[in-house]
């Protein structure tokens, strides 16, 4: 069985988004993912995810080691679109103030599906 490996932060939420998390909030710097039937909410910090966290992830979403290499496989070969690379795309505005830049990022999140 292949290592795991410290990944960057979207792609760990792409994977977590193939297996039925959806994006609940924001605190700070952490995402919080949550999918009905498990208990606690998945904390994925916005930067690269250390090798330790995604083992804590996998145990809280109560995701084998199998299936994590399956949905990192398949989110290597899927496109960067949907939800993930609408939350974290660069926008097309040039803002001048960081006012500007916090709407043009609330205009990104819902012009998402």
């Amino acid at each position: 069985m292949a290592a795991i490996r410290p990944v960057h932060f979207q792609r760990l939420i792409r994977v977590f988004e193939q297996d039925g998390f959806r994006f609940d909030r924001q605190v700070g710097d952490h995402l919080i993912y949550v999918r009905a039937g498990v208990r606690r909410p998945l904390v994925i910090p916005n930067r690269a995810v250390p090798v330790f966290i995604v083992e804590n992830l996998l145990r809280t979403s109560g995701t084998s080691r199998e299936r994590y290499f399956e949905l990192l496989n398949e989110s290597q070969r899927a496109k960067i679109s949907g939800p993930a690379s609408c939350r974290f795309g660069r926008s097309n505005s040039n803002p001048s103030r960081i006012g500007a830049e916090i709407i043009s990022r609330a205009v990104v999140f819902r012009s998402c599906p």
